[in-house]
């Protein structure tokens, strides 16, 4: 920023720069700020355990039996999704402000452990619908499952936390 000042007859032109680079600086800050509190909120919706309905990968339907029995379960950031007798863990990075919204997973666990897997995803009260490549594929652009594509199509149910009974104690009636 370049501005003029008057000292007596003489016209000094001074520069500005620091303010102007200061601010723009706080406004790159505060927008970055804005996103991470939107991922985190988004995030909160997430959590909890959820149920696996259907899975399509790379076009072809995955057996009934496989689908009923896997489980993901997300706390925070971290997730753990159980299938069969694996169990794998990580982290989810989400950026809900892209269109479609988009999910990132960190493998923390298994012959995946430290590598990234890209998707998308869709939250619609309580199913969850998500598109992920499989690590090294590109991102999915819809919610589609093509052969050959490298993309799984997941659909998920929010699970029914399951009511606590009150315990039967020795003080109980």
């Amino acid at each position: 920023m370049i501005f003029f000042m008057e000292c007596g007859s003489l016209q000094v032109e001074c520069v500005m720069r620091f303010p102007v680079f200061w601010l723009i600086g706080m406004s790159f800050l505060m927008a970055a700020d804005s996103k991470q509190e939107e991922a985190a909120k988004e995030l909160e919706k997430l959590e909890g355990k959820w149920r696996f309905v259907a899975i399509v990968s790379e076009g072809k339907d995955i057996p009934e039996d496989v689908v009923k029995a896997a489980r993901l379960t997300i706390s925070g950031k971290r997730f753990t999704l159980q299938m069969n007798t694996e169990t794998h863990t990580g982290i989810i990075t989400l950026n809900p402000s892209a269109y479609p919204k988009t999910i990132d997973v960190t493998y923390n666990t298994g012959p995946e452990r430290g590598k990234k897997a890209l998707g998308i995803y869709e939250l619609e009260y309580s199913k969850l619908k998500v598109c992920m490549g499989i690590v090294g594929a590109a991102r999915p652009t819809k919610f589609v499952s093509k052969p050959q594509s490298g993309h799984v199509l997941e659909t998920l149910v929010r699970e029914k936390p399951t009511a606590k009974r009150p315990s039967q104690g020795k003080d109980s009636p």
